[in-house]
């Protein structure tokens, strides 16, 4: 995949890396690896391609169990800042989840008031409807760190890709299927802050399957590829 597609910069949720292993995208790619502390499960990691990676550095990264890390890469200007980031999950108790929304809110805005670039991207795991702050064709359905998304676009300061229509987003809205009920939700989103959306030129969700990790299953003799849940995404900038 990383051969035929060249990103320059791929965000990875979901490691399920344990002990001192690391993430690691040979040939080419330096990488920063985020783990949940001795549970497994989750992780996150960030690799910058040999393009990027002499000016990139890790700027920042969640505090126990939130899982974000911030990449700054510096061959623009101003610096591109690129946070990845895996969501809390449904069940979260509310405090939890404002806190963990308002610490990375944080993070945003000082970049922002900097002056410099941000993209927040991931597996934010967050419901936000439809409408003006939400995603075109979405389920109605808003969870809490979706209402909190929301505020934030509302101030106008930053922008849902997933959101901007047709003419950006190809492949959508959707971006994971249920394996067990079939049922697609829109989970994988991308945000940028209003300095970067004139550079922001697609948004590419792969429903096709061209670019989304699979294995193969071997079945009554048979093999199989089995994909992942979510489906890849790739977003461009001009």
């Amino acid at each position: 995949i990383l051969k035929k597609v060249k990103p320059s910069v791929v965000l990875l949720n979901k490691t399920q890396l344990v002990g001192n292993m690391k993430v690691s995208l040979n040939p080419g790619y330096t990488s920063w690896t985020r783990k949940r502390s001795q549970k497994g499960g989750g992780g996150i990691a960030t690799a910058v391609s040999s393009q990027y990676s002499d000016t990139a550095v890790g700027v920042g990264e969640g505090q126990n169990d939130e899982e974000y890390l911030i990449v700054r890469i510096k061959a623009f200007s101003p610096a591109l800042n690129i946070i990845n980031s895996y969501g809390e999950q449904r069940k979260t108790k509310k405090e939890d989840v404002e806190e963990k929304w308002e610490n990375i809110k944080k993070q945003m805005e000082e970049i922002r008031m900097k002056g410099e670039f941000c993209a927040l991207g991931g597996d934010l795991n967050k419901l936000v409807g439809t409408g003006e702050q939400g995603v075109p064709g979405n389920s109605k359905e808003i969870s809490l760190g979706g209402k909190l998304l929301r505020e934030l676009l509302a101030s106008g300061n930053w922008t849902l890709v997933n959101g901007l229509g047709r003419e950006i987003v190809e492949g959508g809205p959707f971006t994971r299927i249920d394996p067990a009920s079939g049922n697609m939700s829109c989970l994988d989103l991308f945000v940028v802050s209003r300095q970067l959306l004139p550079y922001v030129e697609k948004l590419v969700i792969d429903k096709e399957r061209k670019f989304t990790p699979a294995r193969a299953v071997k079945e009554k003799g048979k093999y199989k590829l089995v994909y992942t849940d979510h489906m890849s995404c790739l977003l461009s900038f001009k």
